[in-house]
């Protein structure tokens, strides 16, 4: 099986804490990174990233989105949600919290 590399994108360390030990448990996801908005929005950056998961709260909610919008050209993306309104229809999401939807919706994205 292809290992697996995932980029997550959030601006507080602490967000990412709970991310990275729901799918830290997949063998086949080697990275999951914190990275600046400037390294992120850098395309030869995550060129190698099978996912890129971005907080819709990132530097600012619209920032987050946009973010997405630009990497979705490219990247497979899913937006973990922290708000629930005005949920993005491009894109699939998961509400951020709920881990045990996080998982299968990335397994899901990654085996396709």
């Amino acid at each position: 099986m292809t290992r697996k590399r995932i980029m997550f994108v959030a601006d507080d360390e602490s967000r990412i804490q709970p991310v990275r030990a729901a799918l830290s448990k997949w063998d086949q996801i080697t990275t999951i990174g914190l990275d600046s908005a400037k390294t992120c929005l850098d395309q030869a950056r995550i060129q190698d990233y099978h996912l890129v998961i971005v907080m819709d709260s990132y530097r600012s909610r619209t920032d987050g989105l946009e973010f997405a919008r630009q990497k979705a050209e490219t990247h497979k993306v899913l937006l973990l949600m922290k708000y629930e309104e005005n949920r993005p229809r491009e894109f699939r999401s998961v509400q951020l919290g709920d881990f045990e939807s996080l998982t299968q919706t990335v397994t899901r994205i990654l085996e396709n």
